[in-house]
């Protein structure tokens, strides 16, 4: 039976009560076929064109349920994949093999999804508990404005968490895993330093390393564990609320340490506040964008060049040296003065600069025109950036 979306718990797939729900392709490759058991056994009971652009309703109502999926590997399943609406139960989806598009959700109760070995899975939006990736398995989070929210998440040595352009809660319980999600961080955007591709394996962006080939360095992913943030916890983070055991990801500016998708002077604040070349472990809250475990002088240049402390414009690059209430400064010495205030242990007279409990310090022109240094010292034609050397 070939049935449209919307049709199919009144067609014998959904019950009250637990099911398994087992899809693989036809023989020749033409549909996808719909059992009821697993393993399939016997006639499927539903069928869905493999180019279907409109997507498969899978309504599995209440109880325990699994849906499972099996393509053969180099198979993607319908342009318009499977909506996939659990019920109050305990739910599993399990993808063994093949690319497919799964938007799956569970209505009062708990979903675990598995992607096991080579298999992909693409989403509009993760809305579960537990994800698991296998070995050189890939999960790619579409373009879609919204925040996807789990409570686990588990990589294979070689897997490929791609979030995008999106941001994604880990709602965790027990020990935080903020040191896990730096290294797999790390491991995607191909290592530390300038220069990252945002190609490896690991937790990654697609559109981090697109981004980056028009403005080199421009965009990353921040990460933060929420009860952690220097400036304040969010109760609400990119449209979904947010408590104090809750690791933050997202797709942003480089340089935006708070993760408020500006860059601004709260980031200004925090980087000058954490500005210690010689210290180890430091983390992307703190301003360590290039996550070489420094926050250092590499770290001041991306914030510099990428300030844009409002949605629609940046400041105008100043021309002349910069006149504040401290006499003439040379543009290339705003950033060795607020470094200097935290290496004097804030007894420089521009301490207030860096200081954390001031979110927008009255002599905010030189975190204003920060940027202004930086700016000057980037190679428009090189795809690398020189760092504002400290004297």
């Amino acid at each position: 039976m070939d049935i449209g979306a919307y049709e199919v718990a009144s067609n014998g797939l959904g019950s009250a009560g637990n099911d398994v729900i087992y899809v693989k392709a036809s023989a020749d490759g033409a549909q996808l076929e719909f059992f009821d058991s697993n393993p399939p056994t016997g006639s499927p009971v539903l069928t869905w064109h493999m180019n279907s652009t409109s997507s498969f309703l899978l309504d599995t109502l209440a109880g325990d349920d699994e849906l499972i999926v099996q393509l053969p590997a180099g198979t993607s399943g319908p342009p318009g994949g499977i909506l996939y609406e659990a019920g109050s139960g305990t739910n599993r989806f399990r993808l063994l093999s093949g690319t497919i598009r799964v938007d799956s959700t569970a209505s009062g109760g708990t979903l675990n999804t598995t992607v096991e070995t080579g298999a992909h899975l693409s989403t509009s939006r993760l809305t579960q508990n537990d994800l698991a990736l296998h070995n050189n398995s890939r999960v790619t989070l579409l373009p879609s404005g919204q925040t996807s929210v789990i409570t686990s998440l588990s990589l294979g040595p070689d897997a490929t968490f791609d979030i995008g352009d999106n941001a994604l809660v880990l709602d965790y319980s027990g020990a935080s895993p903020i040191d896990t999600i730096r290294d797999r961080i790390l491991a995607g955007r191909g290592g530390p330093g300038l220069g990252a591709s945002w190609t490896g394996t690991g937790i990654t962006s697609s559109a981090v390393a697109q981004a980056n080939q028009t403005e080199a360095e421009s965009r990353s992913i921040g990460y933060a564990d929420n009860a952690l943030l220097p400036l304040g916890a969010y109760s609400t983070f990119r449209g979904v609320p947010v408590d104090d055991t809750a690791v933050l990801i997202a797709y942003t500016r480089t340089g935006d340490a708070n993760l408020d998708s500006l860059v601004d002077d709260d980031d200004a604040t925090l980087l000058g506040a954490s500005y210690a070349p010689t210290a180890p472990g430091a983390v992307w809250a703190l301003a360590d964008f290039d996550y070489n475990g420094f926050v250092d002088d590499d770290d001041t240049t991306l914030l510099g060049v990428f300030y844009t402390p409002s949605v629609n414009g940046v400041p105008a690059l100043p021309t002349n040296d910069l006149v504040g209430m401290h006499g003439r400064v040379p543009k290339d010495d705003l950033v060795d003065l607020l470094a200097e205030a935290i290496a004097k242990d804030g007894q420089s007279e521009f301490a207030g600069l860096a200081s954390l409990g001031r979110r927008r310090p009255q002599e905010a022109w030189a975190a204003d025109h920060l940027w202004a240094c930086c700016k000057q010292r980037i190679d428009a034609s090189s795809t690398g950036h020189v760092p504002c050397n400290r004297r």
